[in-house]
């Protein structure tokens, strides 16, 4: 007698979190939903690059006693907070303003379906790598997953596809010049160019 098809576990918990991902999508929009990502993405950026200002308000100014971990931490929750609110509420009123372009609403809740759902898919398969250390989920847990193994790889292969876009993306420049290096940034005169193959060079001195 042949067994049924027997629906994994995991894979019903996976599915349930991109799902919760792309209704959250669906239901800001596709502008508000790729705000408050680039909101905390760029939080996150100028949160490490401005800690040393709150480490500044907290030693110096509120003369509060830390040890280096708990300051570390509090001074980037801190920058972190203040650049998010701002960000966030700078892009906040720019999505508002695009959310009123006439855009079809089917076409705006679809879009930010696929843009929450592919976010979810990619947080996700960056905590199951990290989850992967502890040997969670267990092989036989894992063993049959049809989207396990999809998931999981999925953070690493749009990693890998973004770095070979950029990686041509500036070849592209390379070769129309655009970006090159400025000639006086560089000791003894200019540099030739991909514009300009027979660019004078600096003669040698006899």
């Amino acid at each position: 007698m042949e067994q049924g098809f027997v629906l994994n576990p995991l894979d019903i918990i996976i599915g349930v979190i991109i799902g919760i991902g792309a209704y959250q999508g669906a239901r800001k929009g596709i502008f508000k939903r790729a705000a408050t990502i680039l909101a905390i993405g760029t939080a996150v950026v100028l949160g490490f690059r401005f800690r040393h200002m709150a480490e500044t308000l907290y030693l110096d100014y509120l003369r509060l006693h830390m040890t280096p971990e708990v300051l570390a931490v509090a001074s980037f929750a801190t920058a972190f907070v203040v650049v998010y609110i701002v960000v966030s509420a700078s892009l906040g009123y720019l999505a508002n303003g695009m959310g009123k372009l006439k855009l079809n609403l089917n076409l705006d809740n679809a879009l930010g379906a696929l843009f929450g759902g592919v976010l979810a898919t990619f947080v996700l398969s960056i905590l199951l790598v990290l989850l992967s250390y502890v040997n969670f989920p267990s092989p036989t847990h894992a063993q049959g997953s049809i989207l396990y193994p999809k998931v999981r790889n999925f953070a690493r292969a749009s990693l890998g596809i973004g770095a070979g876009v950029l990686r041509e993306a500036n070849q592209q420049m390379n070769r129309l010049g655009v970006g090159t290096p400025n000639p006086q940034d560089f000791p003894g005169g200019a540099t030739p160019t991909p514009n300009q193959p027979n660019a004078d060079k600096p003669k040698p001195i006899r």
